[in-house]
């Protein structure tokens, strides 16, 4: 969509583009196309929260945290200071005041020295390539209000794949809430090779959160749902799944070594 965002606060939707093209050698996590692969991957680190999100952020290897002042009601004053405690040094800001750099190095050295070789390479590679949830078919695209998002299948089946591009299983919870569009209760079933469920829906919705090891390679799951359909613009609408979110686990030390191993 055009315009992304609008105004936040005094920034505007390509703000953060002012210092990519102000630079010739550094590379910025902005410019990530939406609905594209990294793009998720960001958006869904940012939403936890900020000492493990500074933590993946180091472990997959950034450098510095820039932030633009306008883009808070109070000016950066909140997140500056939790940034200082984090990271344990005071941030770089540009003459007029505007732009603060953190510079990250520090932290992570500091990180490393928590984990043997063989586990910081294992927790960067998980933390750059996350097993993902890709939708297929029977699903409408995302939508969402500013407080959650939700997906609706337009059917009474639909699938979602599991993608583990890493040579190992990882563990992972999926999470959600299921919703029917009838009056009457309904069963939604989960099936394929990392989930067999039936679960009992309505309009008010039932939560839903299962841990389980993501094989290497795809995954499918398949979502049949009983309820009777409501007439929609396009198509009639059958469930949703509200919330949904599929958090990849911290390895163990044990998968740590594990992977390290020839």
């Amino acid at each position: 969509h055009f315009p992304e965002a609008g105004i936040v606060n005094g920034m505007s939707d390509y703000d953060h583009l002012r210092m990519y093209v102000n630079s010739h050698s550094l590379r910025w996590s902005h410019g990530a196309v939406k609905g594209r692969f990294g793009s998720d991957v960001l958006s869904h680190l940012c939403e936890a929260p900020i000492d493990q999100t500074l933590e993946r952020f180091a472990v997959m290897g950034y450098q510095g945290i820039h932030i633009d002042r306008r883009g808070y009601a109070d000016k950066g004053q909140a997140i500056e200071s939790r940034l200082s405690d984090l990271l344990g040094v005071r941030p770089v800001v540009s003459a007029e005041g505007r732009d603060v750099f953190f510079d990250v190095r520090p932290y992570t050295e500091r990180l490393k020295g928590r984990y043997t070789d063989g586990q910081w390479t294992t927790r960067r590679e998980w933390s750059l390539s996350p097993v993902r949830m890709d939708w297929r078919s029977g699903f409408q695209g995302e939508v969402a209000d500013g407080k959650t998002h939700w997906r609706q299948s337009y059917g009474a089946e639909a699938e979602a794949t599991i993608i583990n591009s890493l040579q190992e299983s990882r563990p992972v919870t999926l999470h959600f809430r299921a919703v029917d569009y009838s009056a009457a209760p309904a069963h939604l079933t989960l099936g394929g090779p990392l989930l067999e469920e039936t679960l009992r829906i309505d309009q008010a919705g039932v939560e839903f959160s299962r841990t389980f090891l993501a094989p290497p390679g795809e995954s499918a799951i398949h979502f049949a749902c009983d309820a009777a359909p409501l007439a929609g613009p396009q198509h009639a609408l059958v469930f949703a799944l509200i919330g949904y979110d599929l958090v990849n686990e911290t390895p163990t030390d044990q998968q740590s070594a594990s992977a390290a191993s020839p």
